[in-house]
């Protein structure tokens, strides 16, 4: 029987397309080699005159079994002989390390599984007499496993570190107290069992905590009281770096407000991100074409901004749904280009202009998300612009009034589409010129030209 094959990549990081092929090859051959040994087992479990000692193990071997040989087959499905992209190749990983729901033992996935066949297997060959190298074997694998789990740690975000420590430095002398009772004679099957349990379930616990949370999966919760003051009520957005959620503020009236906190707190982007957000929100004051800013707060160790709340939907979303005309999307960015005038007047640049930052409602248009707003003489912070948007010149040059320009001209020409409007084309045509110094100069020169184009 053959030790369980190495899983390819990572939760959040999916292996590459040799690295998935090598590891179906492998689990083939795993399932093929362990089908025999379980029926030879159980041929010797019928034989022993005593086949109740052994069912459970044998049951539970053979369900678990079962189940990876259904993932191995979802597996090669997905495979389709090589014909993978990106995608593909993270869904593949997802069914490595997702949990086997249709066994009734859902705490384990693919490997966890295939390990604790190996484990149960062991034991029962080791009880049966059917091999006397099989605890080595096994001990040889928790070996590795045990230093596969210690160069795992310090992947973990330090702050919760402390907390796995004890546990990944308690395994390696728990292994050795084992094989020293063994040597002298002791029975340590059922030990090295738990103790294969014990230390798969830890591996799977520090792939996850090592891995950035899933952009799907929201934080707060509806109902949760957030800084003794805030009521959240539910989830209404999700940007690049911040979650946005809709919240009553419990100590004015019920006022409705958004908490902004971060996606993943362990990205340097996204924290340097959001301190960036706050400073310019402070310094930028009030405006009315401006999303209002009302606290900063902290929570469960994390930071929440909580900002006014601007009911309706954002630019993108009334495109994306063609419930608003080409010349009332025109406008409303047009209405919102005094915000970045007013952003440039403070020696500020907004950088990430964008359909999905401008919010419409029945009453007014504004500009919301401001994590990308710098000095205009900032060259040491990262450069978060949106591709399709983002000036040619950005990655290289960096940001400037002519990087903005050409993010305005760029979401007018996706305003635009295929609408027949000439004067409008020149406008955006001049906005998003390839050389900076054939752009308009300045925003209210920009404002000035669509407003006659309109």
């Amino acid at each position: 029987m053959s030790n369980f094959p190495t899983p390819p990549g990572a939760i959040g990081k999916p292996a590459d397309a040799t690295a998935v092929l090598r590891f179906l090859s492998d689990l083939r051959a795993w399932v093929t080699d362990t089908k025999d040994a379980l029926d030879d087992a159980d041929q010797a479990i019928l034989a022993s005159g005593h086949p109740r000692d052994f069912q459970a193990d044998i049951t539970l071997a053979m369900s678990l079994w079962q189940a990876v040989q259904t993932r191995q087959q979802q597996l090669l499905a997905r495979w389709d002989s090589g014909r993978v992209d990106a995608v593909a190749l993270n869904e593949i990983t997802q069914l490595v390390f997702g949990r086997l729901d249709n066994t009734g033992q859902s705490a384990f996935n693919l490997p966890e599984a295939g390990r604790l066949v190996n484990a149960l297997l062991d034991k029962l060959r080791s009880q049966l007499g059917l091999g006397f190298d099989v605890i080595m074997r096994q001990v040889r694998g928790l070996r590795a496993q045990v230093t596969r789990i210690e160069e795992q740690l310090p992947s973990v975000p330090p702050s919760i570190q402390d907390g796995y420590r004890a546990q990944v430095d308690g395994l390696r002398p728990q292994l050795e107290g084992l094989v020293s009772k063994q040597a002298r004679g002791g029975d340590v099957v059922g030990e090295l069992q738990a103790f294969t349990i014990r230390a798969a379930k830890l591996e799977r616990d520090l792939i996850v905590a090592a891995t950035p949370k899933p952009a799907g999966e929201a934080r707060l919760r509806p109902g949760e009281l957030v800084a003794g003051q805030y009521r959240v009520v539910e989830p209404i957005a999700k940007g690049g770096l911040g979650w946005i959620y809709l919240a009553t503020d419990q100590r004015v009236g019920g006022r409705q407000v958004v908490l902004k906190g971060l996606v993943d707190e362990t990205s340097r982007q996204a924290v340097d991100a959001a301190a960036n957000e706050r400073q310019m929100l402070a310094r930028l004051g009030t405006h009315p074409l401006i999303v209002e800013i009302y606290n900063w707060v902290w929570h469960a160790g994390a930071q929440y901004i909580v900002m006014e709340y601007v009911p309706g939907k954002s630019l993108k979303e009334l495109l994306a749904s063609e419930s608003v005309s080409v010349e009332r999307a025109l406008r409303d960015v047009l209405a919102v280009l005094p915000a970045i005038a007013y952003i440039h007047s403070l020696g500020l640049l907004y950088v990430d202009f964008k359909p999905a930052n401008i919010m419409v409602s029945a009453q007014k248009v504004m500009l919301i998300d401001l994590g990308s707003v710098r000095e205009i003489d900032d060259r040491r912070s990262s450069v978060l612009g949106t591709p399709g948007f983002a000036a040619p010149e950005l990655a290289e040059q960096g940001t400037s009034i002519a990087t903005d320009i050409y993010a305005i001209g760029k979401t007018l020409e996706t305003v635009l589409g295929d609408a027949d409007s000439p004067a409008v084309r020149a406008v955006i045509g001049k906005a998003t010129a390839d050389d900076p110094a054939g752009r308009y100069a300045n925003v209210g020169e920009l404002e000035q030209a669509l407003r006659q184009a309109l």
